[in-house]
């Protein structure tokens, strides 16, 4: 299950509370995206409850093991999306959200729309 991890949370002097994130590896990531917006999501569903917050994307641009290991040991970043296992239980704290909605690991067939027919009819396969 995927999971946020979180550290410290800093307050700077601006009144709103800044989330900081890893940069993405790549533009063509499009995991790193849904993750940022999904944490943006929530940060503006919650705002009357706990005060106003951004997420603020870094020019870090890391592995994941790395910026793990900067959540404990710098201020660059304070919240990241990982795995979970009993190592990162122990030493980050989680944020228990189901961030794939238990769909990582599922396999799903795709088909094209063209070929959709085939198999509703179960008509031969076209070479």
């Amino acid at each position: 299950m995927m999971e946020l991890i979180s550290a410290k949370v800093l307050c700077a002097a601006d009144p709103v509370l800044q989330i900081r994130i890893r940069a993405s590896r790549s533009e063509s990531d499009v995991a790193h995206g849904y993750f940022r917006e999904l944490l943006a999501l929530a940060l503006e569903k919650t705002a009357d409850e706990y005060g106003p917050a951004k997420v603020v994307v870094t020019s870090l641009n890391i592995t994941q093991n790395r910026a793990l290991s900067y959540l404990n040991k710098s201020d660059h970043i304070n919240i990241d999306w990982a795995g979970t296992n009993k190592e990162r239980e122990t030493t980050y704290r989680p944020i228990r959200v189901p961030l794939n909605l238990g769909l990582l690991g599922y396999r799903m067939l795709a088909i094209s729309k063209e070929k959709k027919g085939y198999l509703i009819r179960s008509a031969p396969w076209p070479n």
